[in-house]
C-alpha cells in the first residue's frame, strides 16, 4: 500500500472556477456584531490539544488536531491540503519545502508539496518532537528521553547528544549555532554547539529560551523565598546573570530589545467578595532592566516586526500596541481562548478556543455546533 502524506486532498476544480467575487468574499471573512472581520476554519478534529500556527512565509496556516494535520490558505482560508496519520508533531521547513511528522517509532520527511515521502527515521519508541534547525538542513528528535540529529536531505544520523539525564525538551536558538536541552526536575539545562555538539554550559531552572542573536538565555526557575518563579537572563558566553525578574518568561521580541515575563496578581472582584487573581504581562527593557508595560492577560506573544503584543484573558484576545500599551483589537471568541499567532506582516492572528457550550444560531446552522462538542476550534482574525 502506498504511504501518501495527504490522505485526503482538496480538489482544485471545486476552487479554480470561483468567481472573483467569492474570491474576494473569502479573503474578507465574515464580520460579528463589533466589526471585526474573521475566517473559521472547519478543522477535521478539534480536539481540546488542537495547535494553529502560520508558517515561516505567513501564507498558509496548519492546525494539528488529533493526528489530523490541515494546511489552510491564510487568506482566505481554504483547506489546502490534509494529512492524516499518527502523527503527535508536526513542522514545515523553513523554506517550506520539506515536512516533518512524528509518531510511533518513526519520523517521516516529505515533500510539503506532494506529500512524498523521502526518508523514513527510524526510532524505537513513540517520537514527541522533531524539528528542523533553523539552516533546514538538519532535525532534531527526541524520543525515549534522547535527543539526535539528522541530515534533512538524505535522512542520515549525525549525531547524538551525550547526555546522561533525560531529556524531555530541546530548544533552539535562532540564528541555528547553539542548542538547549531540558530534563527532568533538578536537572540542569545544558546548553551545546550545534557545530560541535561539545556542551558549553550549564544553567539551573526548568525551561529556557534564547534571545534572537542567541548570546543571551532566558531560563524560568522555581524560587522558594519568592514562593513562585524566576526569570532570570544570562549571557551565555560569560554564564553571568544579566537580570532577574519575579514571574514566568514568555518571549523576547523579534530584535531581542525586550522582554516578557508574566505573573499572577491580586485584584479586589467587582461582583464577589474577596480577591481574584488576574494573570499579568510585564514587557522589559532587555539592556536596562526596566519595566516598559504592563499589560493583562497570559500568554503574550510579539508580532513579528516587534510592534503589537497580543495576550490571552479568559474569553478574549488582546491586541496591544507594544510601545504604548494601548489596546487595539479586544477579540472576543467563542470560548476560552488557547493561543494566538500572528501572521507574518502582522496584519492576521490565527487563534484556538474552547467553546462554552453557547453557540449562535449562524454556528448551529454551519454544523460548527457538532466540532464544538468535540473540542477547540480555530480561527483567523483579519486585523487590518
Amino acid at each position: 500500500m502506498t504511504n501518501t502524506f495527504f490522505d485526503f486532498p482538496v480538489r482544485r476544480r471545486f476552487f479554480g472556477a470561483l468567481p472573483a467575487f467569492l474570491l474576494l468574499f473569502a479573503s474578507v471573512g465574515m464580520q460579528n456584531a463589533l466589526g471585526q472581520r474573521f475566517i473559521d476554519l472547519r478543522v477535521a478534529r478539534s480536539d481540546p490539544g488542537l495547535s494553529a500556527t502560520f508558517s515561516p512565509d505567513g501564507k498558509t496556516v496548519v492546525t494539528d488536531g488529533d493526528g489530523v494535520v490541515q494546511i489552510w490558505d491564510a487568506l482566505s482560508g481554504r483547506e489546502l491540503r490534509r494529512l492524516n496519520a499518527q502523527s503527535g508533531f508536526s513542522q514545515i521547513s523553513p523554506d517550506g519545502k520539506t515536512a516533518v511528522t512524528t509518531g510511533d517509532r518513526i519520523v517521516q520527511i516529505r515533500d510539503a508539496a506532494t506529500g512524498r515521502e523521502l526518508h523514513k527515521l527510524t526510532h524505537t519508541g513513540f517520537v514527541f518532537t522533531a524539528l528542523f534547525l533553523p539552516d533546514g538542513k538538519r532535525i532534531m528528535t527526541l524520543c525515549d528521553g534522547a535527543a539526535r540529529v539528522w541530515d534533512a536531505e538524505s535522512g542520515r544520523e549525525l549525531q547524538r547528544l551525550a547526555q546522561t539525564e533525560w531529556v524531555n525538551q530541546i530548544v533552539v536558538s535562532p540564528d541555528g549555532t547553539k542548542i538547549a536541552t531540558i530534563g527532568r526536575m533538578n536537572d540542569p539545562v545544558r546548553i551545546w554547539d550545534a557545530e560541535s555538539w561539545r556542551e558549553l554550559r550549564q544553567f539551573a531552572g526548568d525551561s529556557a529560551a534564547f534571545s534572537p542573536d542567541g548570546k543571551r538565555i532566558a531560563i524560568t526557575g522555581r524560587d522558594a523565598a519568592a514562593r513562585g518563579s524566576i526569570t532570570r537572563i544570562w549571557d551565555v558566553e560569560s554564564g553571568n546573570k544579566l537580570h532577574e525578574w519575579e514571574g514566568v518568561f514568555r518571549t523576547f521580541s523579534p530584535d531581542g530589545k525586550k522582554v516578557i515575563t508574566t505573573s499572577s496578581e491580586e485584584y479586589a472582584a467587582t461582583s464577589l467578595p474577596g480577591t481574584v487573581r488576574v494573570a499579568i504581562s510585564h514587557i522589559w527593557d532587555a539592556d536596562s532592566g526596566r519595566r516598559l508595560q504592563r499589560l493583562e492577560g497570559r500568554d503574550a506573544s510579539f508580532s513579528p516586526d516587534g510592534k503589537k503584543v497580543a495576550t490571552l484573558y479568559e474569553t478574549t484576545t488582546q491586541i496591544w500596541d507594544a510601545a504604548s500599551g494601548r489596546v487595539l483589537h479586544s477579540l472576543s471568541e467563542r470560548g476560552s481562548v488557547q493561543s494566538a499567532d500572528f501572521s507574518l506582516d502582522g496584519k492576521r492572528v490565527v487563534t484556538v478556543a474552547i467553546p462554552s457550550g453557547r453557540l449562535s444560531v449562524n454556528e448551529r446552522r454551519t454544523g460548527n455546533a457538532s466540532l464544538a462538542a468535540m473540542g477547540a476550534l480555530a480561527r483567523i482574525w483579519i486585523l487590518e
